[in-house]
């Protein structure tokens, strides 16, 4: 069920720094809301600021199999249309180390009609739109005076 994929934007910068060297993101949420063209933006975010990371994605935690990659930050991202969303990354929140509770989580939200969720977790909330790759950029690349609502 939980499976690792590697972005193949990642896997070009591969050659460049080892593994080891190299951020681990991780995208943790259900299959089919996004999480690969997600985490293709932030790559892409990551080498205009010559940042070399992998990306990796999982339907839930904890993971099946053991995993031994660096993991920098968690994303956890909810369609909020969709009960299994979001018991789902309930659930995965609380398998989550409690060094990544404040500053190395975040919390992506889709069809947000419920906001209250990271209010409970204390994690950071990103409002962005999936449809469209101008809208995915900024929600990646948020604006300085406003860097949590785009």
């Amino acid at each position: 069920m939980a499976e690792a994929t590697t972005t193949p934007a990642a896997s070009a910068l591969s050659a460049v720094r080892t593994p080891e060297e190299r951020l681990g993101v991780m995208i943790v949420g259900i299959d089919g809301i996004g999480k690969k063209e997600l985490g293709d933006a932030i790559v892409d975010a990551a080498k205009t600021r010559d940042i070399e990371l992998d990306v990796f994605t999982f339907s839930s935690l904890p993971l099946q199999e053991p995993f031994a990659r660096r993991v920098d930050h968690v994303i956890f991202m909810i369609d909020m249309a969709s009960k299994l969303s979001l018991h789902r990354v309930a659930a995965s929140v609380g398998h989550l180390d409690c060094n990544f509770a404040l500053g190395r989580s975040t919390l992506v939200v889709i069809n947000y009609e419920a906001l209250n969720f990271a209010d409970i977790y204390g994690t950071a909330l990103v409002y962005c739109t999936l449809e469209d790759n101008d809208a995915l950029r900024s929600c990646v690349l948020p604006k300085q005076h406003d860097a949590h609502k785009v």
